[in-house]
């Protein structure tokens, strides 16, 4: 079976060497693939992986542990793409330094546990946050200094956009509710959608 397959692929290979790792499970994910995936991750996710994609069908159930990017497994990553999973980082397990682009799609994060995320990713140039309805406000961070792209959509309980890094040049937002939407220092704009 498909999962088996993967397992041996990954163990045969040890991950040495492995820059991108890209999970796509949209067919034949189920809840027993779960301890396969953490497998699959702890081989893969080892310093010098700089891009990380792990795509699973909504409403999966499958809790990401940031710890998989602890101890300098994730001092490499330069991209990183989640899509319907738990995802819960806190900043007492280390940065991600070389984060630049982080893309959440249904993933289940409160804003706390975001702008724990953010205020540790220095180096971030893009955040795309979509369909991430435990997020009630968002507060970027004026410490990001490179972030130049945001776009938010249809996070349905949010209420408070709050983005203090000065260099956001192109910003997309589309929603259903009032949301207080505050964008510091805009000298920079030139996208507004």
């Amino acid at each position: 079976d498909f999962s088996s397959k993967v397992d041996h692929i990954l163990r045969k290979h040890s991950a040495i060497g492995v820059k991108k790792l890209k999970i796509h499970m949209f067919k034949f994910f189920n809840a027993k693939d779960s301890c396969h995936l953490n497998s699959w991750l702890q081989i893969a996710v080892t310093p010098g992986i700089e891009e990380l994609t792990l795509a699973l069908p909504w409403k999966a159930k499958y809790n990401f542990s940031y710890s998989l990017l602890s101890n300098g497994c994730g001092d490499s990553i330069r991209y990183l793409h989640l899509v319907s999973c738990s995802f819960h980082p806190v900043s007492e397990l280390g940065w991600l330094r070389s984060l630049t682009r982080l893309h959440l799609s249904h993933v289940s994060i409160k804003g706390g546990e975001l702008w724990s995320l953010l205020s540790t990713s220095l180096a971030l140039e893009q955040l795309e946050i979509m369909y991430c309805g435990g997020i009630v406000c968002l507060k970027v961070p004026c410490m990001l200094q490179r972030l130049s792209h945001l776009k938010v959509f249809e996070c349905s309980r949010l209420r408070v956009i709050d983005c203090e890094a000065p260099n956001i040049s192109s910003f997309s937002f589309t929603g259903g509710h009032r949301v207080k939407l505050s964008l510091g220092e805009t000298l920079q704009m030139k996208n507004l959608y």
